[in-house]
Parts: C-alpha cells; sequence; structure tokens
C-alpha cells in the first residue's frame, strides 16, 4: 500500500509505503533502487514491512537498501503478553485496574501498541487515583471507537482485515450512507489503478508520488 501525506502550507511531504512480505518484484526494486540512491530532499520515504527472511536482508536489494537509509527493527508483542504490558504501561500512568478491564482493553486494541497507549492516557485524565474497573474501560474504549470512511480505506491498504471489519460494523451502526463508503473505496482503487499504469508505462515510484 503507498500514501503520500502532504501539508498544504508545506512542499515537503512523508511517502508511507507499506508491503506485508517485503518481496518487491524485480521492478519494484529497481524503482526503489534508483530512488533511494538519489532521492528528493523534499521527500522522506518510510517503508514498512513484515519480518524479514535472512535470505531477504542478504539479498542486493536490501544491502543496498541500508547503507542509504535507516533500519529499525520492531518485534510485535504477542497476544499473550499484551496483559502484562497493559499493567506496565499502567502503573507508569499511576493507575490500577483490575484483570477485567485490562483484558477488554487487550481485546479491543489487538496489539495497536499507540492505540492502546492513547486510552491509558485517557484513562489517566478522567480517572486519576480510581482503580479501573470494566465499566471504566468499557466507556472509553466505546467512545474511542469513532471511525471514517478514510479509516476503512487506509485500514484496506494497510492490509488490516481485522481492524477492516471492525471499522465497516462500526459504520453499519452508526448508518453511515453506503454510498459513501462505496464513493472513498472506488476514489482509492481509481488512485491507485493510475499509479501502477504509470509504473508499467515506465515512470519511476518518485515520479508517481510526486504527481
Amino acid at each position: 500500500a503507498l500514501a503520500t501525506q502532504q501539508s498544504l502550507f508545506d512542499e515537503k511531504s512523508i511517502i508511507d509505503l507499506r508491503h506485508l512480505s517485503g518481496k518487491f518484484d524485480k521492478q519494484a526494486a529497481q524503482a526503489l533502487t534508483d530512488y533511494v540512491s538519489a532521492p528528493n530532499p523534499d521527500h522522506t520515504l518510510i517503508i514498512s514491512t513484515g519480518k524479514l527472511t535472512k535470505a531477504q536482508l542478504a539479498t542486493k536489494f536490501y544491502k543496498n537498501l541500508h547503507k542509504h537509509a535507516s533500519h529499525v527493527t520492531l518485534w510485535p508483542i504477542p497476544n499473550y503478553r499484551l496483559p502484562h504490558w497493559i499493567e506496565q504501561r499502567l502503573r507508569l500512568a499511576k493507575l490500577n485496574a483490575d484483570r477485567e478491564s485490562i483484558q477488554i482493553l487487550a481485546d479491543h486494541t489487538e496489539g495497536n501498541l499507540v492505540a492502546t497507549q492513547q486510552v491509558i492516557e485517557k484513562l489517566a485524565l478522567l480517572y486519576p487515583d480510581t482503580r479501573i474497573t470494566s465499566k471504566h474501560m468499557q466507556q472509553v474504549v466505546s467512545n474511542q471507537q469513532q471511525y471514517s470512511i478514510y479509516d476503512l480505506t487506509n485500514a484496506a491498504l494497510a492490509g488490516q482485515a481485522q481492524q477492516t471489519q471492525r471499522i465497516i460494523r462500526t459504520l453499519r451502526e452508526e448508518s453511515t450512507e453506503p454510498v459513501l463508503i462505496m464513493w472513498n473505496v472506488v476514489r482509492e482503487l481509481r488512485g491507485l489503478l493510475s499509479m501502477c499504469r504509470h509504473i508499467e508505462q515506465g515512470q519511476s515510484l518518485e515520479q508517481v508520488t510526486a504527481a
């Protein structure tokens, strides 16, 4: 999935390239190699992938990529360890919560640590010096669960299947007009198809994303 974030008042932009497997075909690998060898100073390229194998890291493409870029490895927290991680974060926020409320938060965020931390910060603001119960937690996570049609396409493009299904359910419960959802989905698909056509015609990744 490819997304570009750019301020209306700033010429600098962030190119967010997400690839779950990290297995780029020959054409994509060459486009990225060409880009990192002579990057646009006004663009910051972020490439996110799943866990790479030793064989992938040993390829000429990734070795060259590491020469021109910073490489950060982030290991996801296993689901069975999430409650313990949440409990530690609650303590740092000077909060105390029962096991049921901690499990509610773990189930709700499904390993999204940024979302988990946001809930904890909100709990600290709403219930200081209070033992957090399942009632408190359910109230906060329910209020957090406000999604837009743009959240739906962002989750889908990022390959987040469970999050996409959750957003669809929430939009349905909020009686969001289906025509608005389809309009946004079709808009994103048209944009991706246009990018693909330009790449097939020989344009580089930088040219496509700058258009």
